[in-house]
């Protein structure tokens, strides 16, 4: 995958996670996908966060940028 990633393809990651630890690997390692799956979600959650802050900013930017000659 290129680029960057936004809140949903971090959340779809998380769901990789979970699907793979109840599938594909030993249940010793299970653990370890899931915790994978709350680390995935928990920066969907933080950059949803951040995106939040700095949309009015970045939307300020944009109309004075549609305004410059």
């Amino acid at each position: 995958m290129g680029g960057a990633l936004d809140a949903d393809d971090m959340r779809s990651r998380a769901a990789e996670c979970r699907r793979f630890a109840k599938t594909a690997v030993p249940c010793a390692a299970g653990d370890e996908w899931l915790e994978a799956a709350e680390q995935w979600e928990q920066l969907a959650r933080e950059f949803e966060v951040w995106q939040a802050h700095s949309a009015p900013a970045d939307r300020l930017a944009k109309v004075k940028d549609d305004k410059a000659p």
